[in-house]
């Protein structure tokens, strides 16, 4: 792939520019004092060695200029190691294959330092101290067109921590060796401070925000909703202010950020109800290197840590929607499903409340399995007294309406296909099973 030209080769024919211009220069200076002092004849004789001499300075800029380029090109080459593409006679396959294996035996060090990221086909490590000469050698392949069999490489969204061990470059995060974000509990109730505490077990030192407050430009509140997690609020972009502040994390050192959950909602203007589920911090730093790490989950309630909720019921009476938090539907209330004549609502001091809305929700609070629980915009809850019941015993459906107006049934304690389906479950889904033998049902409790 590559042809050693030899160092002599490019010194012998700098310095034979350099020599022919010299030569020119001085046989100029040599006779111009003759030509100079000669009285010409005619004043058109001296207009023409005005001429000559404007020429030989045109000439001698010229060899100056193509001097400087030549010698910086040699000393491209000579820094890749004074070795040419020959890529006419390679396959673009083959100089793929070739440079490969030079970033591969290129991957040494001796020290953390020595490492660095280069991208070819995608992204791999070398020692710096040869990072010239691959660069020099994927821009000759680049040059004749060629691109690499990998045609797409994954986001890495930057260069990345590195650290040298057995002697090779590798990624600084790899196995036991990571960025850990720790938070100091588990729930956090109306005025707690979250306290998110940056841990790095890395072998190498990392730069993080200055910052003790957790910025949204470098890490977002995310909300699980079922499997997936949901970005609560846009990031924001970094300013220059932002991007400047950093400081240095040594190997086993901590840095501690702290969030107000409540200052949060009110400067977003966010409902509370909002912030009500569980949470996850997502830490995206970007600066001369890139770190994505996430926290451990953590529940957010907005009532005060001394009240005491309690969700068991014996029927639909017993769960409404509660102001956990004691403040009003118009001043940021925080309305959770709960069996209020078992719960000790202790309003906290001082009172927090937020200067937004926030509406009892439409979704109806009721008991489901000695439990209050909101029904999730399902209108009617149908529940049987039991799971398995022996043949010819008779089923007991209990219909639980979560509307808030009355809800009309028909009057008949027969349950057959004009209210009704039953369907079985089968290998191939739910089948529909006909209801015209007419089994016997009682209906209680609308």
């Amino acid at each position: 792939m590559f042809k050693n030209k030899g160092s002599a080769y490019g010194n012998n024919f700098l310095w034979f520019i350099l020599d022919t211009l010299y030569l020119i220069l001085y046989t100029f200076i040599m006779s111009y004092p003759e030509i100079k002092f000669q009285e010409p004849k005619k004043i058109k004789d001296k207009k023409k060695l005005e001429d000559k001499l404007v020429y030989l300075l045109l000439l001698l800029a010229m060899g100056i200029v193509a001097a400087y380029f030549y010698y910086q090109s040699y000393l491209l080459k000579k820094t890749a190691g004074e070795y040419q593409v020959l890529g006419d006679s390679k396959t673009c396959a083959e100089l793929e294959r070739e440079i490969t294996q030079e970033i591969t035996d290129g991957n040494d060090c001796q020290n953390h330092n020595d490492c660095r990221t280069v991208m070819f086909p995608c992204r791999s490590f070398v020692n710096q101290n040869i990072l010239t000469r691959i660069n020099y050698f994927i821009t000759s392949f680049n040059l004749k067109k060629c691109s690499p069999s990998i045609k797409s490489c994954p986001d890495y969204g930057g260069p990345p921590y590195l650290m040298c061990q057995d002697n090779k470059c590798q990624l600084a995060e790899t196995g036991d060796y990571s960025v850990r974000a720790l938070l100091n509990q588990t729930d956090y109730y109306s005025g707690d401070i979250v306290e998110v505490s940056i841990v790095n077990k890395l072998l190498v030192p990392i730069e993080l925000p200055a910052k003790k407050d957790l910025g949204n430009w470098f890490v977002r509140l995310v909300k699980k909703d079922g499997s997936a997690w949901q970005l609560v609020t846009e990031v924001q972009p970094a300013t220059g202010d932002d991007l400047a502040d950093f400081v240095t994390l040594s190997p086993g050192a901590t840095k501690t950020y702290v969030w107000d959950s409540q200052t949060f909602a009110q400067n977003a203007g966010l409902n509370p109800m909002v912030l009500k589920g569980t949470f996850r911090f997502d830490f995206f730093i970007n600066k001369d290197k890139f770190l994505i790490f996430h926290t451990d989950e953590f529940n957010l309630l907005f009532r005060g840590s001394k009240v005491q909720i309690d969700t068991t019921c014996a029927g639909g009476d017993d769960c409404r929607w509660t102001a956990t938090n004691c403040c009003q539907s118009s001043a940021g209330a925080f309305w959770e499903c709960v069996n209020p004549r078992l719960s000790n609502l202790v309003c906290p001091e001082p009172l927090f409340c937020y200067n937004t809305l926030s509406p009892e929700p439409a979704t109806g609070c009721g008991c489901r399995r000695g439990r209050c629980e909101e029904s999730a915009g399902v209108d009617v809850t149908i529940q049987t007294d039991k799971l398995i019941y022996a043949p010819e015993e008779s089923i007991k459906l209990t219909l639980i309406n979560n509307l808030t107006e009355p809800l009309i049934l028909k009057d008949s304690t027969e349950l057959n296909e004009a209210v009704a389906d039953l369907e079985k479950q089968t290998a191939q889904g739910w089948q529909r099973i006909s209801l015209s033998a007419s089994p016997s049902f009682q209906i209680r409790g609308i």
